[in-house]
């Protein structure tokens, strides 16, 4: 009985922070949701690009702080060998940022000898600039990953078709409210052909080891515990959202998750 009363304490204080409600319909946008907020050149600097258009044509790697794309190559050949990614495959990442992720994409599919068709959008021009800068022959975008009628203009209209073979998002999507991330994954879903994959990496989940107090029994209870927002939720709250737009999920450890679109 003791250890009961502990634990409701615990959740009530935790829900205090902390909503339950599954699809969070009622939310409206927040500050992130504002393509101007990440257009700022403070966070342009710090959590998109961390380079100017003249420092990236001076150096493709410029304001990377050391980061070398080795790691990042290994885990997207461990993604492709184990789901047979074919190898002139047509990829898309949302929120690209400067491109550095791309950047890897691009060392994979050089050093394989693979014809790999790399897209990238995001929704703040200042690191369009700087992507395109490091590497122009790769198709980048400025374009909101929510914005159906730009990307139907870009993809479907434009001479880009849709039926990508993979779509991939990193430490992006949480910066989204759930008003923001309904849109973004019917968008996918359209965007992607029949069997397509959807890899979703976060910073963190609610319920990963590496998020700090947050125990795993408690949060166990209420799977679909997020925050108020609806930006950040445990891995039950982001695989059933993004299930119930159309995919399955094929494979989840910590804040790595790969879906198919079905």
């Amino acid at each position: 009985m003791g250890d009961d009363k502990k634990l409701n304490e615990y959740v009530w204080k935790y829900a205090e922070q902390y909503t339950i409600k599954p699809w969070l319909k009622g939310y409206g946008n927040c500050i992130q949701d504002n393509p101007e907020y990440w257009n700022q050149p403070d966070v342009l600097l710090t959590d998109t690009t961390k380079a100017t258009v003249e420092q990236a044509k001076q150096d493709p790697m410029a304001g990377w702080m050391g980061w070398e794309p080795s790691g990042m190559v290994d885990r997207i050949e461990n993604l492709c060998r184990k789901y047979r990614v074919p190898s002139d495959a047509r990829v898309l990442e949302l929120g690209c940022g400067g491109g550095r992720q791309v950047f890897a994409w691009r060392a994979f599919s050089i050093s394989r000898g693979l014809r790999l068709k790399l897209y990238g959008i995001d929704h703040a021009e200042g690191a369009i600039k700087v992507a395109q800068t490091r590497m122009p022959d790769v198709a980048f975008f400025c374009v909101g990953a929510d914005d159906a009628s730009r990307l139907n203009q870009i993809f479907t209209l434009g001479d880009f078709p849709v039926g990508f073979d993979i779509i991939y998002t990193l430490t992006c999507l949480q910066h989204n409210s759930a008003h923001k991330l309904r849109q973004i994954f019917q968008n996918v879903n359209w965007l992607l052909k029949e069997g397509g994959l959807f890899w979703l990496v976060n910073e963190l989940t609610i319920d990963s080891e590496d998020y700090i107090g947050v125990h795993h029994p408690q949060v166990k209870m209420a799977p679909w515990v997020t925050d108020e927002r609806g930006s950040h939720g445990t891995a039950a709250w982001w695989i059933g959202f993004i299930a119930d737009n159309g995919f399955e999920l094929l494979s989840y450890e910590k804040s790595s998750y790969v879906f198919r679109r079905i």
